[in-house]
């Protein structure tokens, strides 16, 4: 058997049904043997780093590992986007690269380069991946393949990448001859001391809250959680990775917390007095600059199953070390329906009807983005929406409904511009019957355009929301607040083109929506059968509020609150 039909055997052997690449004259062998296997599609993208996207898409879409693969050289380094995106989001992603043939690579770590793009690419992705490492000897492949794999799934999921020399893929093996890997594995048990001394915490609390990250995808399908929920009536608010985690109609669930969070969810990160936080890092982007003045008058309780970011959390947090499902399982076990207050979540509803975004940031020039992402989402069922970065990823997290049947998938530790429309390619592949929405803005659809070819080439009815607002709005922003209103590079220097004719040229159905009448067009959109661009033409003096007040905390954001609303919000806490 050739090396490369043992690659693709073993992928279809571990239910990859979609591989995502580029073609080259060093990775050839291995998309040859793909492309032949029963029941794999091989995806050729314009780009790698569309390719990468894609396998992080399908991945998330999936609930499985993403595929992609590139040549060596230039095509193995234009995947490192996508190989970062996976290690900082923790999506399962395998990475198979050629190389050039073992003769050709060098042996002198000073020699810059021997073959024709031999490029040491293992090195390069070493500290974003769980696991790398160049396959020098034909037997080795199912050794490398099987650790590959393991080290991809287990405890904390993140990317693993192979090396596969030329002359290794054309390599004849025999079955019974190879060397295999035998995994230890190691489960994470919970700390069982640690969740009941948490739980006398939470059980004594008066305004207790839940923080979900992307570290408790899944929960919402544990029937103990969503007990617990509704029993006890804590609420529940979300970093951007766990927007779509639990069901966003929940009665429990309030919100997005952050710099550009929900104000309510914010408000009641300040006011809690427990913060249970599942799976979530809590990084800078939701605690804002000073980590000490986040969540000020609670005990915070992280549960996480990566040691690492518990020893990184302050002494005095609570730290778990366990899965998040197993967590919440125990904690119900102890879980008694007395004693327990429903005054703290109704405060919470009342200030999210209160303090409604598009409300407060009424928009009477052209579309007023925080009202579509909403309108678009809650109409939506079975879909998957793919978000960018910049403006319109803050309008989505802070507007849209996610519901228990729909996914949220968009680049968040690693914030990278150009994700949303090669990931929606993926997570159409990853679930054929459902709805691909694609919302992006005007700079970072920009920035990965050319797969709108891989979408007119396969069909994918992804609908594409083009928030343009002749700007990158979020620099623009920054720019006012910090650098004197100097718009370099955010809108001197940045333009787009007409999107009118980038529709024509890929042969796609262009629609524009310009202002706030726009139901019928949604509705139009929705029921098409093929793809289309959907531009939405936003105010060029664009912003996101509530925003963050510069160089203060979370809960302080622009539009400030007024000392007499403080006042009232204390009042209705404490005075229930």
């Amino acid at each position: 058997m050739k090396v490369s039909d043992y690659i693709a055997g073993f992928l279809r052997e571990k239910g990859v049904d979609t591989v995502f690449g580029y073609q080259g004259s060093s990775i050839s062998h291995t998309i040859d043997s793909i492309s032949r296997q029963p029941n794999i599609h091989y995806i050729q993208t314009i780009h790698e780093q569309g390719a990468a996207f894609a396998a992080n898409g399908y991945a998330l879409a999936k609930k499985r590992f993403g595929v992609a693969v590139a040549c060596s050289g230039p095509g193995a380094i234009n995947l490192i986007t996508g190989i970062a995106n996976a290690y900082y989001d923790s999506i399962p992603c395998m990475f198979i690269v050629g190389q050039v043939s073992t003769p050709e690579i060098r042996k002198n770590k000073s020699m810059r380069q021997l073959g024709f793009q031999e490029t040491d690419i293992t090195e390069m992705v070493e500290p974003i991946t769980k696991y790398a490492a160049t396959v020098m000897e034909p037997l080795q492949i199912a050794y490398h393949l099987e650790k590959a794999y393991f080290e991809m799934l287990d405890g904390r999921k993140g990317p693993v990448l192979l090396n596969v020399p030329h002359n290794i893929q054309t390599g004849m093996i025999e079955e019974d001859t190879v060397r295999h890997f035998t995994a230890l594995q190691k489960k994470i048990e919970g700390d069982f001391e640690k969740i009941s001394e948490s739980w006398k915490i939470i059980s004594k609390s008066k305004r207790p809250l839940i923080l979900l990250g992307g570290g408790a995808e899944g929960i919402n399908e544990v029937k103990e959680f969503i007990e617990f929920c509704s029993e006890s009536k804590i609420p529940v608010v979300s970093s951007y990775r766990g927007k779509d985690v639990l069901d966003n109609t929940f009665d429990n669930y309030v919100g997005t917390i952050g710099a550009y969070g929900n104000r309510c969810a914010n408000l009641a990160v300040k006011y809690c007095d427990v913060l249970l936080v599942l799976g979530s890092r809590i990084d800078g982007r939701q605690t804002g600059g000073d980590f000490k003045r986040f969540a000020p008058n609670a005990s915070v309780i992280c549960v996480d199953i990566d040691e690492i970011e518990l020893t990184e959390k302050p002494e005095e947090y609570c730290k778990v070390l366990c899965e998040a499902h197993e967590y919440v399982r125990k904690i119900y076990s102890f879980f008694s329906k007395e004693g327990m207050r429903t005054g703290w979540l109704l405060n919470i509803k009342e200030w999210e009807q209160r303090y409604k975004i598009e409300e407060e940031y009424e928009i009477n020039e052209f579309v007023n983005p925080n009202k579509l992402i909403y309108e678009l989402t809650i109409s939506l069922d079975n879909a998957v929406i793919s978000t960018d970065v910049g403006q319109n990823q803050i309008w989505t997290n802070a507007s849209s409904i996610i519901k228990k049947n729909c996914l949220l998938i968009q680049s968040a530790g690693l914030g990278s511009m150009g994700y949303a429309l090669p990931a929606s390619i993926g997570a159409y592949f990853a679930n054929q019957n459902r709805q691909i929405i694609c919302i992006c803005g005007d700079g970072g659809f920009q920035m990965n355009i050319q797969e709108l070819q891989t979408i007119v080439t396969n069909k994918i009815p992804v609908k594409i929301f083009l928030m343009n607002n002749k700007s990158l709005g979020l620099i623009r922003i920054y720019q006012d607040k910090a650098l004197g209103a100097n718009y370099e590079g955010s809108v001197r220097g940045f333009e787009s083109p007409d999107y009118n004719m980038i529709a024509q040229a890929y042969g796609m159905r262009y629609i524009k929506i310009s202002d706030n009448e726009y139901k019928d067009s949604l509705k139009e959109i929705l029921d098409l059968k093929t793809s289309c661009i959907v531009e939405i033409i936003i105010s060029d003096k664009s912003t996101c509020f509530p925003e963050p007040t510069y160089r203060s905390t979370v809960d302080k954001q622009s539009p400030v609150l007024s000392d007499a609303e403080i006042m009232r919000i204390e009042e209705e806490i404490y005075g229930r």
